[in-house]
């Protein structure tokens, strides 16, 4: 075999190991995603009792990343906080405090004190949310998984590699 071909083939190769990598990954996203949005689904369902919920403190969430710098021997380290906000409802006489994951961002999104429109199970107050995310995660993950089964799919037919022919 020609140096020319082998280098063809172990292209092919390649963007074909590639493809089916991208493959797995979409159907993973796809998967989450989609088991996410039921979850979801079931727990908008199920609540369909609402109250105001009084914001009364934040859950802070610090996260760190390290990552080596190419041809470097230095690492940078990337902090990123997000605030869940905690917050107290009153079912039945009895008051219940909570926090909501769904509803973190990056800031404080709201005073202390505001008042939002909480969604709970009426048999278990316990179960609750305050802003449905379904219809986001369901197109992230959609839409996401999509791209990466394109991806796969031109992998396979080869074509990732421009020597792939």
């Amino acid at each position: 075999m020609s140096r020319r071909s082998s280098s063809t083939a172990d292209a092919k190769v390649a963007s074909r190991i590639i493809g089916i990598m991208l493959l797995l990954v979409s159907g993973l996203a796809m998967i989450i995603g989609s088991r996410t949005y039921y979850k979801n689904v079931e727990a908008e369902a199920k609540c369909t009792a609402t109250t105001a919920a009084t914001v009364v403190d934040y859950k802070k969430t610090v996260t760190k990343t390290s990552k080596k710098k190419k041809n470097s021997r230095h690492r940078t380290t990337t902090t990123h906080t997000t605030y869940s906000p905690i917050y107290e409802f009153t079912v039945g006489g009895k008051t219940y405090k909570d926090s909501d994951s769904n509803a973190a961002s990056s800031t404080q999104q709201y005073a202390i004190g505001t008042q939002l429109e909480l969604h709970y199970e009426p048999d278990n107050p316990d179960n609750n949310y305050l802003l449905p995310t379904q219809k986001v995660v369901l197109y992230a993950s959609l839409g996401g998984g999509g791209f990466f089964f394109l991806i796969g799919l031109i992998g396979l037919a080869g074509k990732l590699t421009g020597k792939a022919r």
